[in-house]
């Protein structure tokens, strides 16, 4: 080896040497620079901390979040049973003159109504401490931020006075340095400490004191009302969700102009026909849509008996109920899809109608034709052409279709005599001359704050149009916009017996929907997408399968007819007395919303809204 090749070498292993030995340059290193560095390594070990112990706290306050509004979903159900429970209650005791049982459900709707006011005074005081916590909260975060850009102050001088501590070479002025190093890293301490305080604060106001929870049990309405064992709850359980779909629909269809009106008990009843033969996230979607909440069953068998045990009252009345209903569902199919002898029972049992096969494929016209007669047949000739023509092709597989026809008598009829041809304002700039019909006489009626509230029962003591009045003539699309399950059944309770005088138009009128796309945007999009719809459960999975097209027609008729039979002795049992009062003017010459109600059941079976009477 040569001296060259040897000098190098040595050089190399030394670079080696020097790379490796980081104790070696450790011992040679200042005490300044060492001191630095190790405030470098805690302060990025205490920024470390921090985060974590932020995370952490974030994950807290997220349970705590999803805790509390856990609770206040609790609170709003027990309000919404409570409600009903007293609106039922009522109703019995105006319909009874048994002095026993009125002495029972007097004392039943006392009980009802002092659940009722806990049950609001705990969402008041919630809602307080809401507001409260909300500020403590600002105001906590708003010190930890000015804590955190102290100790960012704070670190950023012990760091300037580390730097400079070498340079002084004065005994006395070292000395000085050194004790406001000190100062500062107990500053930096004390702020550790403090922010260590509010991050507990923070923690705690994420927390709903147990104090809050009424300690009165709330009682199913339905059993409350008389209703027995777990068919009654489960009534309960799609009677609120089937007002929540309708009012989740209503929400959608109303964006179409003119008049309006649908069954939505009609087509969520259809669709729990086909999400009974639903699977996976198809079912899991589908019960979503129709009003079922995430820890509700949805179990596709639960689905056919509480939907089922929900149609049955309305099935029972006969033509003897004083009103004409007549409800027609069913689901076609492509014939030779091997639908389950199990799913074809259960809509057999629970629904009272079952699927029928037609051949889309090989002649998608003739199947069009046989479900058209099929509806026309069964709302007795008034729903005609349900099914327009190109809507179905030879890739259709299954098609929903739903009609409905409905005509109820008044309890109190109008006089022909006294409809006369007046104004109807449909807009701000647009008035048009409608038949109004007119009559005072004793009602249910509240006063809602910004528009008005009257029913206006049919015979058979059972059904009630319930008319929804802006008091603002250009109200409506307002109204429409803070319409909701809650504000309805508050309105409801809040319904007392007046003397109204009623100004109400005449109604004839039909609309058609096709519902696949509103249906799909409100949350059931799978069912709708051929490949990925999951309806195993009617036909085992043998071929693809999916909803086509939901189809959805409603004729309703309002006018004079009815009759003051035996239900008007009825309507005034409210009062041991009739007050001599100034009647109240309920005047619906402008756009006004209006939906058709079971009294027994509270479930919204009609609904739809008045633009212009006379489209």
């Amino acid at each position: 080896m040569t001296a060259l090749h040897r000098t190098l070498l040595a050089a190399l292993l030394g670079s080696a040497a020097m790379f490796f030995a980081p104790a070696a340059l450790a011992q040679d290193e200042p005490a300044e620079r060492r001191l630095d560095r190790e405030a470098a390594a805690k302060a990025a070990a205490e920024k470390a901390a921090l985060e974590k112990k932020l995370s952490a706290e974030a994950a807290e306050r997220d349970a705590e979040a999803k805790k509390s509004q856990a609770e206040r979903d609790a609170l709003a159900a027990m309000r919404r049973q409570l409600l009903m429970a007293v609106e039922q209650t009522r109703d019995a005791l105006a319909k009874t003159d048994d002095p026993a049982q009125k002495e029972a459900l007097q004392a039943k709707l006392k009980d009802f109504e002092a659940r009722l006011a806990d049950v609001v005074e705990t969402q008041k005081r919630q809602a307080a401490l809401a507001v409260q916590r909300e500020a403590q909260a600002k105001s906590v975060a708003a010190q930890r931020d000015d804590l955190a850009a102290l100790r960012e102050k704070l670190l950023a001088a012990i760091q300037e006075t580390r730097d400079t501590l070498p340079r002084i070479q004065d005994p006395s002025q070292r000395a000085q340095l050194e004790a406001q190093l000190k100062q500062l890293d107990a500053e930096v301490a004390q702020v550790d400490e403090m922010q260590k305080r509010l991050a507990a604060m923070a923690a705690q106001l994420g927390t709903t004191p147990a104090a809050l929870i009424p300690a009165r049990p709330v009682v199913d309405p339905k059993v409350a009302a008389g209703g027995t064992g777990p068919a009654a709850s489960d009534v309960a359980v799609v009677t609120d969700a089937g007002n929540r779909f309708a009012l989740a629909l209503y929400a959608r269809l109303r964006a179409e102009p003119g008049n309006l009106f649908f069954s939505p008990e009609s087509i969520s009843t259809a669709l729990a026909m086909t999400a009974t033969g639903a699977r996976g996230q198809t079912l899991d979607q589908m019960a979503t849509t129709l009003g079922l909440r995430p820890d509700q069953p949805i179990r596709p068998d639960w689905i056919a008996r509480a939907f089922g045990a929900a149609l049955a009252p309305l099935r029972a009345d006969g033509p003897s109920s004083g009103y004409e209903l007549s409800v027609a569902n069913s689901l076609w199919g492509q014939r030779a899809y091997g639908f389950l002898p199990d799913y074809l029972a259960v809509l057999k049992t629970s629904f009272g109608a079952g699927l029928q096969e037609v051949d889309f494929a090989a002649d998608a016209e003739g199947a069009r034709r046989t479900i058209n007669a099929w509806a026309e047949k069964e709302t007795r000739e008034k729903i005609k052409d349900l099914i327009p023509p190109g809507v179905l092709d030879p890739q259709t597989r299954l098609v929903l279709a739903s009609a409905i026809y409905f005509k109820g008598e008044w309890v109190h009829k109008f006089k022909p005599i006294w409809t006369a041809d007046i104004d109807f304002f449909a807009s701000a700039d647009k008035k048009v001359t409608a038949p109004i019909m007119n009559q005072t006489a004793r009602f249910q009626y509240a006063d809602a704050g910004d528009f008005q509230a009257l029913a206006l029962p049919y015979r058979g003591d059972r059904l009630a149009m319930m008319v929804l009045l802006p008091k603002k003539k250009d109200g409506l699309a307002e109204f429409e916009q803070a319409l909701s399950v809650e504000r309805l059944a508050e309105c409801l309770v809040r319904m007392q017996w007046k003397e109204v005088r009623v100004w109400l138009p005449r109604l004839n009128t039909t609309r058609a929907f096709m519902l696949s796309k509103t249906l799909a945007a409100m949350g059931m999009p799978l069912a709708f997408r051929s490949g990925q719809a999951d309806f195993s459960g009617a036909n085992g999975g043998k071929e693809p399968l999916w909803i086509a097209e939901v189809i959805h027609k409603a004729f309703v008729d309002v006018n004079e007819e009815g009759t003051e039979a035996a239900a008007a002795t009825a309507v005034v049992k409210p009062g041991a007395k009739i007050e001599t009062e100034e009647p109240i003017t309920f005047r619906a010459d402008h756009p006004f919303a209006f939906l058709i109600r079971d009294s027994k059941t509270g479930a919204i079976l009609f609904m739809g809204r008045v633009v212009n009477p006379v489209e």
